[in-house]
């Protein structure tokens, strides 16, 4: 039976008065298998209450997990398709509650959300904004490389994917920072699935742009290598982005593959 290791951490930053970002750990035994469900969610932070967005979401990933995702996972790995119907059903669902939520409050309140489930020698992705997953594998004899597993929905990656302009444009455009897709803001938001198999000693980092932003992926694959356990790793990744400014909510969760 395989065995996940994993730690979190979460910061309001230096120069934020409120921390919006939400962070969900669970790890279970499923028919003797281990089973973790990890998500990071950023309430955004142009809006008063991102907080809300962010608290909704993960509320309903809690309750999706007790009511729902265990009950299904004890009748069997359900087939690829099937998994990712039903975490696109899950992001569309978050979504129609913040947009109530909103309405109700008579408030805005948006979110990022970056899901990673592991079970059964497999990881899935269901992902929406620009929060990141990322993974740290072994490729053959080469060591390990961290590939950023998710894709951020935002209008400066967006304009890079199209080659339409050059980093250097973007970081002089005003919309550099605007999202393109998240969690309750839009009634129809675009989301990202993807899934893949998981080894020994691979390592999953989900975080809010508060840490990519100030912590480089060079800084965050070497950070990889050097430290011995989640814990270890989470630590350095949050002493690095305050050292360096952290100019908003930095949240890490480090997941870690055991034989």
């Amino acid at each position: 039976m395989s065995y996940i290791e994993t730690a979190s951490a979460t910061d309001i930053g230096c120069v934020r008065s409120v921390n919006q970002d939400r962070l969900y750990s669970n790890v279970g035994n499923i028919n003797d298998i281990t089973c973790g469900l990890f998500v990071v969610a950023d309430g955004m932070g142009g809006l008063t209450d991102g907080h809300v967005a962010a608290s909704v979401a993960i509320n309903t990933i809690d309750a999706w997990w007790y009511d729902c995702l265990r009950s299904m996972l004890r009748n069997g790995a359900p087939e690829k398709h099937l998994m990712r119907n039903e975490f696109d059903t899950i992001l569309r669902t978050i979504n129609k509650h913040i947009l109530r939520r909103n309405r109700e409050g008579n408030i805005i309140s948006g979110t990022t959300f970056s899901l990673l489930l592991i079970y059964n020698r497999q990881y899935y992705i269901a992902h929406c904004g620009d929060s990141r997953v990322y993974a740290s594998q072994s490729e053959g004899l080469h060591k390990k490389q961290l590939r950023q597993l998710t894709e951020d929905h935002s209008w400066s990656a967006e304009q890079l994917r199209r080659n339409i302009l050059s980093f250097e444009e973007i970081i002089a455009n005003p919309h550099k920072n605007a999202l393109t897709s998240c969690l309750g803001v839009f009634e129809h938001p675009r989301i990202y699935l993807s899934s893949g198999e998981t080894h020994p000693l691979d390592i999953f980092i989900l975080c809010s742009d508060g840490l990519y932003n100030m912590v480089s992926d060079k800084q965050l694959r070497k950070l990889t290598i050097n430290q011995k356990n989640c814990k270890g790793l989470v630590d350095k990744c949050m002493q690095m982005a305050l050292k360096q400014g952290a100019n908003d909510n930095v949240s890490i969760i480090a997941v870690k593959m055991q034989a």
